[in-house]
């Protein structure tokens, strides 16, 4: 096994509130409903990244990895650097120093002077920088002392050159890289290397850019902010879902959304239309066979689509997993009584009791593998319609890495996946990680320490803190892992190998 690389692809960015733009911009925490959950992660035929930002009440889209390169980013600084913003650090003699407003050329400029200063005194402003850009730090001085420029970007300090200040304007430089952690700030500094007597510093022109190598992300359906159900056959981005939860797309990429709250199952299909293909908007537990909108469904959360076009949904609050048909839309219940429980392992799916499933994949050999999330388990359909366990023991908890998965605790499992050669990926939810089912049944943590928090997301996986993850997605060839959950963050997981 190979450990994958963790970094944060979009979700934790200031001002960018929807699907437009660069995707290290965007900001996946401004819902009107406090939280910030995104519960559905899918990946094309082509490798863009699909996401249901849940409390925003958007579905997007966001370029493959492939398709990334450098983009410019906004401003590190969030408002004009006036000297309120800055602030004076010294071992002694901080009363008798002073900041005050001033001008140059028509310009905004700080002044920083005292009639003696310390090795290592300085003042400083903040940046709020996004999640792993790079910083270029730009200012001009003037005046009397030597300094330099400083940027700390969380963990260490970068410096610019060291000058010594006189009447003649000279521009300094630093560049770094912001430290990865959501709502990140930064330090930026004008600092003095040596004690220093009759201080006077003068300085504007202070510009901090951002650039980051992202993709461009662009939106599927939804209204921002605006939950209800409107917008059958017209243009899915006018359209209103209601907390969208799984997501999925088909070969010709058409997109499923599972509509929780409007207890329907929603295509937008590749001209960019949506509609209804299951449910009727009532929540409620009706045949079990029926046509698709003419069925009733209740809460669905997770969807998932065959290569042939078949749909199958988890329709969590009736506790059943169902299946579309996709020639003529009929939709039919191919797991669970509707009875909460847990029971029928070895035998018809049809029989067995399940306990609000979360969601459902479709394996490459026609298995259909459940999140069955209240009975802390994933199980799977065989093609034959027999049901079983693959992983969990029903009993909440974590253990079993390196042993058989069906040995091993799981804790309210959200999200599963499967990849091309059939290994199948568990959003281990409030255990806070991410685990993998190698097709021998080993099961092994694949990202996640276990501790809840956004710690360590720039490195190793397994290093880093996950938030109660919710969804799960995979390429077919299982190097790269998508992750979504209980905070704002799109977190790519890249070079797994089981």
């Amino acid at each position: 096994m190979s450990t994958g690389q963790l970094s944060v692809i979009a979700g934790c960015g200031r001002n960018q509130t929807s699907f437009t733009g660069p995707a290290a911009n965007l900001n996946l925490n401004t819902g009107s409903i406090a939280g910030g959950r995104n519960q559905g992660v899918a990946v094309g035929p082509d490798g863009d990244i699909y996401v249901a930002a849940t409390h925003a009440q958007v579905v997007g889209r966001i370029d493959a990895p492939s398709k990334w390169r450098q983009r410019d980013l906004p401003s590190a600084l969030t408002a004009s650097p006036h000297v309120l913003w800055w602030k004076v650090i010294s071992t002694i003699n901080t009363p008798l120093q002073t900041l005050t407003a001033t001008t140059v050329d028509g310009q905004e400029a700080v002044r920083w002077q005292s009639p003696t200063v310390p090795a290592n005194a300085w003042i400083y402003t903040v940046a709020a920088a996004l999640p792993g850009a790079t910083l270029h730090a730009t200012a001009t001085l003037r005046g009397k002392g030597t300094v330099f420029l400083n940027q700390n970007n969380g963990v260490k300090d970068f410096d610019s050159s060291t000058v010594t200040l006189s009447d003649t304007p000279q521009t300094l430089s630093v560049t770094t890289t912001a430290a990865v952690a959501g709502g990140n700030l930064t330090e930026f500094q004008v600092r003095t290397p040596v004690a220093e007597t009759g201080v006077d510093v003068t300085l504007w022109n202070l510009a901090i850019d951002q650039s980051a190598v992202t993709g461009l992300s662009y939106p599927v359906a939804g209204a921002f902010n605006t939950p209800g159900y409107s917008g059958d056959r017209s243009h899915a981005k006018d359209a209103q879902l209601n907390f969208p939860g799984g997501v999925a797309v088909g070969r010709d990429g058409s997109v499923y959304i599972a509509d929780t709250y409007n207890n329907r199952v929603r295509r937008v299909d590749p001209s960019g239309r949506i509609d209804t293909i299951a449910g009727t908007g009532a929540a409620g537990h009706g045949n079990d066979v029926s046509a698709g909108r003419g069925a009733l469904l209740d809460h669905p959360t997770g969807v998932a689509v065959a290569a042939d076009g078949t749909v199958y949904i988890a329709d969590t609050y009736n506790n059943r997993i169902c299946r579309v048909n996709a020639r003529n839309g009929q939709l039919r219940v191919i797991a669970g009584t509707g009875t909460a429980g847990y029971s029928g392992d070895g035998g018809p799916a049809t029989a067995a009791h399940l306990d609000h499933p979360g969601s459902v994949a479709v394996g490459p050999s026609g298995q259909v593998y459940i999140a069955d999330t209240y009975n802390n388990r994933v199980r799977v359909i065989s093609p034959d319609g027999t049901i079983t366990t693959v992983a969990g023991t029903g009993t909440a908890g974590y253990n079993g890495d390196g042993g058989p998965a069906n040995a091993a605790a799981l804790h309210t499992p959200q999200g599963v996946a499967i990849d091309g050669a059939g290994n199948l990926y568990i959003a281990d939810t409030l255990n806070h990680r991410v685990r993998a089912v190698t097709t021998g049944g080993t099961i092994t943590t694949v990202a996640g320490t276990g501790v809840f928090g956004t710690k360590s997301r720039l490195g190793p996986a397994t290093s880093a803190q996950l938030t109660e993850p919710l969804g799960v997605a995979v390429t077919s060839g299982g190097s790269d892992l998508y992750i979504v959950g209980g905070d704002q963050a799109l977190l790519w997981v890249t070079g797994l190998s089981l």
